[in-house]
């Protein structure tokens, strides 16, 4: 598993509360990571070089409704896995 944490979030305002949020929960529980393992899914191109077995993270808020997530999804595939895999979290 990669030490990245792949956010498919609706904005970038989501995205960074969210990294926000689980960035405080990693340090009360002294789990290691910081700001820039956060990886914003802003683009099919942010998944370019990626497999399955690197790409883990989140589906937050309205990101079932960016106008580009179906060239996501497709990149996701290219990839090996898809939306349903990451882990759904409302804002």
């Amino acid at each position: 598993m990669s030490n990245k944490i792949f956010v498919l979030a609706g904005t970038f305002d989501q995205f960074r509360l969210f990294r926000k949020q689980l960035t405080n929960v990693m340090i009360e529980e002294d789990i290691g990571f910081t700001y820039s393992s956060f990886i914003y899914i802003n683009g099919p191109d942010s998944l370019r070089g990626y497999s399955r077995d690197s790409i883990w993270g989140y589906a937050v808020g309205t990101w079932d409704k960016r106008d580009d997530i179906a060239d996501i999804e497709n990149a996701l595939m290219i990839c090996g896995t898809s939306s349903k895999d990451f882990i759904e979290v409302q804002l």
